[in-house]
């Protein structure tokens, strides 16, 4: 390459042309490289440089999401490293039939700050919630929500205990 045609950012057409390829996004290769996505995409224009078709980026992409959703990235992480937006990640987790959360543990295996239901049962029979909070460095409301999720707090109305229903007034 000549002086005036050093590519861009130190990269010929060729390597730009096979990141194309591989489905990154102007916004990624701009982001990869070190310059805007105009200065790839001026680029891309002046060197006559193609992209797979639509499908075949989507699927591509899907291919990357999937990999990367089995080494542990999150769905924003995935985003900001392929150069879309979240809204597509979780359009293609949906088309893949990965979940966006993990479904919740059943109510005896979660645990308090590494504290067991029956652990936690057995401390809320001698200190309130607050007072186990402050034990385990997390707010009441935390042990709250905890109680709630593994069932243990006595003072919820619901179908497994009618008795601490709110009272009707009869007018």
């Amino acid at each position: 390459m000549t002086a005036r045609n050093r590519g861009l950012a130190g990269h010929s057409p060729q390597q730009v042309q096979s990141l194309l390829v591989q489905s990154f996004t102007q916004s990624a290769i701009a982001a990869q490289v070190g310059v805007t996505k105009q200065a790839v995409s001026c680029f891309v224009r002046r060197h006559s440089l193609t992209s797979n078709s639509p499908v075949e980026r989507v699927v591509a992409r899907q291919v990357q999401v999937l990999r990367m959703v089995k080494d542990g990235y999150k769905s924003a992480e995935i985003a900001t490293r392929l150069g879309v937006s979240v809204l597509t990640i979780s359009h293609d987790r949906k088309a893949l039939g990965i979940p966006g959360f993990p479904k919740p543990k059943p109510a005896e295996h979660r645990t308090l700050c590494g504290l067991t239901r029956d652990h936690v049962q057995a401390r809320l029979e001698q200190v309130n919630r607050a007072q186990l909070g402050r034990e385990l460095g997390v707010s009441s409301s935390a042990v709250y929500s905890y109680c709630r999720r593994a069932r243990l707090c006595k003072t919820m109305a619901g179908p497994d205990n009618p008795s601490n229903a709110l009272p009707t007034f009869r007018l």
